[in-house]
């Protein structure tokens, strides 16, 4: 990172928690913690941040862990799975532990074993990779890829080689490091699923009522764990509701409490609750506390836990701190957070007598074990920052938090906060004033408040102005650099607003640009030297707006002049254009992000830094101002430099306010700082994380010393300047100088400017924000604003208005009653009593937005409907081939008095792929079957794959007399059954696979094939429905003839038999009166133009209907039917008495009735003729319905038949998928022994490999301690040679008891109090691998009389010696005794692998010995007919294990025998038979003879009694021939009748045919008038042809031809004159000639009186 003028940038302090982990003690009494990418520190003694300065990281810092006895601190970054070392307090870096190659993409936790050997480190995605490091040697010990996601890892505190994981997906994992001769390993332990039995309750439909699951399961999720003294591990879960206990070597888990109570403790309550109130119906337990446990406060509180030596510390959702014993019994409690706010995390302190908590919301807390009491170590005041703003005037830093919704006051020497009040609105932005202390807050509603703060009370805080200023949350708002005008923007807003702060206090217009306004700055123009008096008066301001377009943008620079007063237009939506005018506008061919304007210290020129959503910071050079209004861009050319700075788009600028240094920051996270003396030159550094949006915003000290950062992780940031030589601190303080002298120039105006502050009163109306408030230009006045002096200076003036309006109001609605009582032609209309237009336009506009938004709601509503209702179309419809439909029978079957309804098979389309893959199937299937018929051909096997017939399964595929197979040409296979396996061929998994696609499409070909059986079947309904109408239409027709009212029979199609009327909507089926638009009425009556222009079209020449009133009178029916049923109309004169009637009269009576009476005869006949047609008619409907009904049941019993094959093959299918699902893991799991013997053999010959090197190692360890122990024995012989003394035996042994003496010294870093350790004696074993320290003798205090100096040092350096003697066999003997455990533990593991070894090889032969069972065994189904089963039938299913499929030709074997001896038997009974049909004939014939004789006797003694009558004398006599003439003659009387008739019918028939003659006769005479008409017409055509014909020959013959051209002309024309001439006078002659002969028929006449003919009236 380069230097700047000032230095480098650094982060001085850092306010906020981020909690990556539990907080954790570095000393005993200093607290570190996360806060971004900084470590801070926190006496916890003191209550107070520790005076050591923070220690950052250059990234998000994701995890960490410290080590106390080397003040060693361990962390990670975000994106790196790198764990960095730093010493506490400098933060000195003491090593990097890299793994080389990102396995994951960081890491979440660390931790550090207490004897301080190795160091954990958990991944993150996507592998969760454990690493242990020897940290202090820089090297990986082991590092094993995770089987589960976990978030949290941790030591066992007696044992650094076992750890535990946990935190995802309930998964925890008990891990154990093995360290081996020369490699290491990892191996894990996945702990059990814990269950909660008597489950916490479950909440049914009723959102209100809970159920208890009584003996039920709950599977719970262990997140957070903690070791026990016992090396148990304690787990809490996700939901916080039960504490589990794990056990590390077995990996049981149990439920040790929860906080649900159990079935038996419901009952008891209810019991309770039922002896307490005996009044009640029924006691209920309907919430979800009346299930838990009262004394654990509810279902959340076990989120985080501590273990103690006798109790559990528990921590969660309610923020209390309970303390229990291992039996869930409550011991103690203490509130936390007063406001409930929950706990996360908890940590001992290294003495255990203070716990550290972490709440939800960052705050830390610490609890004194001692005295029970609660202190607040760390206060969140950064939480929720949503804007920050410094005053120039003082550098007191301002911030602006929601939920709540306050502003908050930094003191700027401590940083602590001085004042705090609430805003009532939820803020969006802040503004402070430059030359005061005006601050200006804006909410999410648009409300704009501006406040004059001060810093000792909140009371002194006040309200100056309120206003709505947008509907939209305000985005942006600007001070100018004088302090007179406030801008303000909306979101999405295409306008400015601006506030005069000083003269008016009030909003004076507004600045509209053509699109979304993006951002604004304020530049001063012609900054003279003046005095503080003239200062930000006679100066103007140049305002710069950028908008965007597409690829583009464009800044607008507007004049704003500061002295005078401002006015907009209140007709043009107060738009301040005039007051405020537009002098430039640029336009960049870049979309820029954010931008500023320079102004250079020597001239007027501006330079626009930008910087653009590429990610890059641009210059461009800003033309000087032209003072005129201009409409055209100036295009700023290409960008003077470039600087990449940041690594994400969305960055923004910031430029101090000596205007000397410009500083960026972004979403990635940090911040560029450069100065414009050497723009190219920046210091960059890392603040906040990036992956939750970088940095929010920046604020500025006057003098740019301090720089204020807020981010999206809420942490607050103080940065300074670190000067890197002299040169960069001589500069700060020049700074620093510079902006206090600037401040010293500005205090006239401050003064000023805070006078008038102070004579402006408080503004009362500080309601709370609400969305339907009306704002300032809703209602065209200030009515919107709450300004101060408005309540008390202008109440008279206000009630004169409030009675003008009150009188205005009565005139008006007076008016508006007289009105209702004039007449209409008077009336006014109501929009005329309007005088409000503002408010008629508002309520107007809020109609249609109103519409607006309900037509988008139902837009909404209906494309939500129509995708769901296209995605079922497209999977249930429009992805079928065919539609399931059904055909239903006319009439219900008179057995089941049901209707059949017989359905097709619903086919699905298929996909290209599953098309391919079926082809390639069948291609494959041919090929084997090829192949194999032309090997079975070349070997002259008999043998053939024979395709499986569905009716012949009976038949055992081991048959010898199968048929033979056909002919290799004449197979083509185009059937999947002739495709199909046999079942003793499907030996593999992909033949079963490939049977099953081939069972598929066999099931498809008869689905198919049904299908179009359906289909001809669904025809033939509809044509029988077509003749039931037909027929219907002459039912009725002859009903209406007979006048006779009767039911008619009507079959329609179903809906089921139709199925496209499921996706059709009629209009019947929508309920809702329709709501025809303005579009779609225009829409309808152009159509019914169209019609009614098509209609008129058709009707102009309608040549069929001419022809039809021509030929027929406008009818098609026969008359002579109507003139036959004419009823006969008598008329009145018959009605006289027959007296009065002549001859002639009765006559025509006579012959009147005679016609009555025929027709009446002939109308009778007629009538039977229809009873009878339509009892054929009804006849032949009821026929056809019942034929077509039989026909359905012989169709359904086809569907039954499909249905049977197409069930038989999917058990088939079934049965193959069951075989390969058995099957699926054979493979693998006879991979996975031969792998695990090949490991074992691999491991066998590392043991076998290993073994001579460890002897070697052993024998050379036991020869070194042998030598070291030999050494220290020498040692001890060569002290006493060297002090015995004879002659003072007591001297030695004084001498020697001080050389045995070792008094070690006392740990001053051990814990003093260990009552509630759950580890005691921890830190001891944690030294035992450190050199013991042993306490020196001292000459005054452990000497004694007689020794001398020189023997003391004598003493001394021998003690020395032989305590390092010492040290040397401890080391010696550990090192001996290690190589000799390592030893053991390699036969050990030889032994195992050995017995596993045999164990794989067992279970692989008897695998091999399943595997070919299950593969030549196969299942085979077959198909038997009832008779051939000979197991007696079970009423549900029948048990076949114990049957027996015999072969057929044993069948039929036995069957043959059987008839054999039935023949022989027949035959002899056929002798017999024989033998006794004689004796019986004769029998018979006697019998037959007897009775004969019996019968003639009887018969002549009848004839002898018989008594003759007179007919049979006559029929005797005469025979039978009378009544056949009896019969001739009514047989001839019937002829002569029906000749008369077959007369009278001739004699009509004949009537009609001269009927038609006349009728043909008269169309022959019009066709003839036509004709003649006809010869005119085209004789007329003729001449007009020539006519043509020579004109146009004249004009192509013009100017060319001669004078013989002239004259063949003239001849032709003369002809033509001629010709027509002549035909003029032939028919002015045939006229006279007409003429005369009807004046010689008129004298004929005359003379001669007679009729004239026929031919004569008409002309002829």
């Amino acid at each position: 990172m380069p230097a700047t003028l000032f230095g480098e940038l650094e982060i001085s302090k850092s306010h906020g928690h981020t909690p990556v982990n539990a907080p954790q003690y570095i000393t005993p009494n200093v607290l570190c913690y996360v806060s971004g990418n900084t470590f801070n520190f926190a006496d916890t003694r003191s209550a107070s941040k520790s005076k050591v300065k923070p220690i950052v990281a250059d990234a998000q810092i994701t995890a960490f862990g410290v080590y106390r006895k080397e003040s060693l601190i361990a962390y990670a970054e975000r994106g790196s799975t790198a764990v960095q070392l730093v010493k506490y307090p400098l933060g000195s870096s003491v090593g990097e532990l890299s793994p080389g190659q990102d396995a994951d993409i960081g890491i979440t936790s660390i931790a550090i074993s207490h004897d301080g050997k190795y160091l954990a480190a958990l991944g993150d995605l996507p592998t969760f990779t454990i690493t242990i490091w020897d940290w202090k040697n820089t090297s990986i010990v082991v590092s094993v890829e995770n089987a589960g996601p976990a978030r949290h890892i941790s030591f066992n505190p007696f044992n650094s080689l076992n750890l535990c994981t946990s935190g995802q997906e309930g998964l925890v994992q008990f891990w154990k490091l093995e360290i081996g001769f020369k490699s290491n390993s990892l191996k894990n332990l996945v702990a059990m699923d814990a269950f909660l039995q008597d489950t916490k309750p479950i909440r049914t439909d009723n959102d209100s009522i809970f159920q208890h699951g009584n003996h039920a399961q709950s599977h719970l999720s262990p997140s957070n764990h903690a070791w026990q003294i016992d090396a148990q591990v304690l787990a809490t879960c996700e939901t916080g509701d039960a504490v589990v206990q794990f056990n590390p070597i077995t990996g049981d888990a149990k439920v040790l409490f929860s906080a649900w109570m159990s079935g038996f403790e419901i009952d008891q309550r209810k019991r309770a609750r039922e002896d307490a109130d005996e009044n009640e119906d029924a006691v209920s337990m309907n919430g979800a506390s009346d299930f838990v446990k009262e004394e654990y406060g509810g279902s959340e509180n076990f989120q985080c836990l501590l273990a103690t030596k006798n109790e559990i510390a528990l921590a969660g959702k309610d923020g209390v701190l309970r303390f229990l014993d291992y039996d869930g019994n409550l011991k103690s409690q203490i509130i936390i957070s007063q406001d409930g706010n929950a706990i996360t995390m908890l940590a001992f302190s290294p003495d255990f007598s203070e716990v550290s908590i972490v709440a939800k919301d960052g705050s830390i807390f610490i609890y004194h074990m001692q005295t029970a009491s609660i202190s607040k170590l760390v206060k969140i005041e950064s939480a929720n920052i949503v804007s920050l703003a410094l005053f120039p005037v003082s550098d007191v830093l301002v911030t602006a938090h929601v939920e709540p919704s306050i502003i908050k006051f930094w003191d700027p020497e401590s940083k602590a906060i001085t004042n705090t009040f609430p805003v009532g609105g939820v803020i969006s932005a802040i503004a402070v004033h430059g030359l005061s202390t005006v601050i200006a807050v804006g909410s999410d509603t648009g409300v704009v408040r501006i406040y004059d703060a001060t810093f000792a009370k909140s009371s002194d805080v006040r309200l100056l102005v309120r206003c709505r200023a947008s509907k939209t949350a305000i985005k942006t708002m600007l001070f100018d650099p004088s302090g007179r005008f406030l801008l303000v923007s909306g979101q999405h807003e295409d306008f400015v607003t601006i506030f005069d702060i000083i003269k008016r206090f009030e909003i004076v217009g507004r600045i509209h640009l053509p699109s979304t306004v993006v951002t604004a700055f304020w530049d001063l123009e012609e900054m003279e030297e003046t005095d503080s008096e003239e200062y930000s008066l006679k100066s103007n301001l140049a305002l710069f707006l950028m908008t965007h377009s597409p690829g583009k943008s464009d800044i607008y620079r507007y004049s704003v002049p500061l002295e005078g007063d401002i006015a907009s237009n209140p007709m043009d939506a107060h738009s301040l254009q005039k007051s405020m005018p537009m002098v430039a506008k640029y336009r960049i061919d870049d979309t820029l992000s954010d931008f500023l304007v320079v102004s250079s210290g020597v001239s007027n020129a501006r330079t626009i830094y930008a910087i653009s959503e590429d990610k890059k910071l641009k210059n461009y050079p800003c033309p000087a101002n032209t003072s005129e209004e201009t409409n055209d861009f100036t295009y700023l050319s290409a960008p003077l430099l470039e600087l990449s700075d940041h690594e994400k788009s969305g960055n923004k600028l910031l430029l101090s306010l000596s205007s000397e240094w410009l500083f960026s920051h972004s979403p990635d996270g940090t911040i560029t700082a450069r100065n414009f003396l050497d723009p190219e030159k920046s210091t960059k550094l890392f603040v906040h994380d990036s992956l939750i949006g970088g940095v929010k915003n920046v604020a500025i000290a006057r003098d740019a010393h301090e720089i204020f950062c807020v981010g999206n992780d809420g942490v607050l940031k103080e940065l300074e300047w670190k000067p890197h030589n002299a040169a960069a601190r001589r500069a700060l303080i020049e700074a620093r100088e510079a902006a206090e002298t600037a401040l010293t120039s500005k205090m006239d105006a401050m003064s000023r400017i805070m006078q008038l502050l102070d004579a402006m009163p408080t503004c009362e109306h500080n309601e709370p924000d609400k969305h339907d408030e009306p704002s300032f230009f809703d209602s065209g006045k200030t009515d919107g604003v709450h300004k101060p002096g408005s309540s008390s200076g202008e109440a008279s003036t206000q009630s004169e208005y409030e009675e003008r309006i009150k009188s205005i109001r009565e005139r008006l609605l007076k008016a508006m009653q007289r009105n209702e009582t004039l007449p209409e032609l008077e009336k006014l209309p109501k929009t005329d009593f309007i005088i409000d237009f503002a408010e008629r336009d508002r309520l107007l506009a809020a109609a249609d937005d109103r519409v607006s938004q309900v037509r988008k709601e139902i837009e909404l509503e209906n494309l939500k409907k129509r995708v769901i209702r296209n995605r079922i179309k497209d999977e249930c419809w429009d992805s079928m081939e065919v539609i399931g439909a059904s055909i239903k029978s006319f009439h219900p079957d008179p057995t089941t008095k049901k209707i059949v309804e017989v359905t097709n098979f619903p086919i699905k389309k298929k996909t290209p792929q599953q098309i391919q893959k079926i082809e390639r199937v069948r291609l494959l299937r041919k090929i084997h079957i090829n192949y194999s018929l032309g090997s079975e051909k070349k070997s002259s096997a008999q043998a053939v794959v024979v395709p499986i017939d569905e009716n012949a399964l009976i038949e055992s595929p081991l048959a010898t007399d199968l048929p033979p197979p056909p002919p290799l040409e004449e197979n083509t296979y185009q059937d999947f059954k002739s495709l199909l396996y046999s079942d003793l061929e499907l030996t593999t998994d992909e033949r079963k696979r490939i049977q099953i696609i081939l069972l598929d499409e066999a099931i498809n070909e008869i689905k198919v094939e049904f299908n179009t059986k359906f289909k001809d079947f669904f025809k033939v309904k509809k044509d029988e429905i077509m003749k039931i109408d037909d027929k219907n239409d002459r039912i009725a027709t002859i009903m209406a003839e007979l006048q006779t009212q009767e039911a008619l029979f009507k079959p329609v199609l179903d809906d089921d038999e139709v199925p496209e009327r499921i996706i059709e909507v009629n209009d019947s089926e929508v309920h809702a009166e329709k709501f025809i638009g303005p579009e779609e009425l225009r829409r309808i009556e152009a159509q019914k133009r169209e019609e009614e222009d098509r209609r008129r079209a058709a009707q102009e020449d309608n040549y069929r209907e001419r022809g039809l009133m021509i030929m027929m009178g406008g009818k098609l029916d026969d008359r002579s039917e109507e003139t036959e049923k004419e009823e006969l109309i008598r008329p009145d004169w018959m009605n006289k008495p027959r007296e009065e009637m002549n001859e002639e009269e009765r006559k025509q009576v006579k012959e009147f009735e005679k016609k009555v009476a025929t027709m009446k005869e002939e109308q009778e006949k007629y009538k039977k003729a229809l009873e009878t047609e339509l009892k054929k008619l009804q006849g032949f409907i009821l026929e056809l319905c019942d034929g077509f009904d039989q026909r359905l049941k012989e169709l359904l019993v086809k569907k039954l038949e499909a249905d049977q094959s197409i069930y038989k093959n999917e058990l088939k299918r079934i049965k193959l998928q069951q075989a390969i699902l058995l099957g699926e893991g054979d493979e693998a799991k006879e991979s996975r022994l031969n792998q695990r013997l090949e490991e074992l053999r691999i491991e066998k010959n590392a043991c076998m490999q290993y073994m001579p090197e460890i002897k070697k190692e052993l024998e050379r360890r036991k020869d070194e301690h042998e030598i070291t122990s030999k050494r220290d024995k020498e040692m001890e012989k060569l002290f006493k040679k060297e002090f015995t003394n004879p002659s003072n035996p007591d001297h030695f042994e004084g001498l020697y008891r001080l050389f045995k003496e070792r008094q070690s010294l006392p740990n001053q870093d051990s814990p003093q109090n260990h009552n509630e350790s759950p580890f005691p004696g921890i830190e001891v074993l944690a030294s035992t691998d450190t050199e013991e320290q042993y306490a020196p003798l001292s000459f005054e205090r452990d000497s004694f009389e007689g020794v001398s100096q020189e023997t003391w040092m004598k003493l001394i350096d021998f003690r020395d010696r032989k305590i390092a003697s010492e040290a040397d066999l401890k080391a010696s003997h550990r090192e001996y005794a290690e190589i000799q455990a390592l030893a053991s533990c390699v036969n050990e593991d030889a032994d195992k692998i050995r017995k596993e070894t045999e164990r794989v090889i067992s279970d692989l032969v008897a695998f091999a010995e399943y595997r070919f069972h299950t593969t030549y065994n196969p299942e085979a189904l077959f198909e038997l007919k009832q008779g051939q089963v000979e197991v007696p039938q079970a009423p549900v299913v029948t048990d076949y294990s114990d049957a027996e499929l015999i072969h057929r030709g044993v069948v039929e074997k036995l069957n043959d025998n059987i008839i054999s001896l039935g023949n022989m038997k027949v035959d002899a009974l056929k002798e017999m038979k024989e033998y006794r049909k004689g004796i019986h004939a004769l029998e018979w014939e006697n019998k037959m003879l007897d009775f004969q004789a019996e019968d003639l006797v009887i018969r002549t003694r009848d004839i002898q009694l018989l008594r003759v009558t007179k007919q049979m004398q006559e029929y005797i006599r005469g025979g039978d021939e009378m009544k056949q003439s009896n019969e001739i003659s009514a047989l001839e009387r019937r002829a002569d009748f029906n000749s008369k008739s077959h007369v009278h019918k001739l004699d009509d028939k004949s009537t009609l045919v001269d009927k038609f003659e006349k009728k043909i006769t008269e169309k022959k005479r019009e066709n003839d008038k036509l004709e003649m008409r006809l010869r005119d017409l085209e004789a007329a055509v003729k001449e007009r042809r020539k006519i043509h014909d020579v004109q146009v020959k004249r004009k192509t013959m013009a100017g060319a031809g001669g004078g013989a051209n002239g004259v063949g002309d003239k001849n032709t024309l003369s002809d033509i004159y001629t010709r027509r001439k002549l035909v003029d006078l032939a028919k002015s002659q045939s006229q006279d000639i007409a003429i005369l002969r009807e004046e010689v028929e008129r004298l004929r006449l005359r003379t001669y009186p007679a009729f004239p003919s026929k031919s004569t009236r008409l002309g002829i």
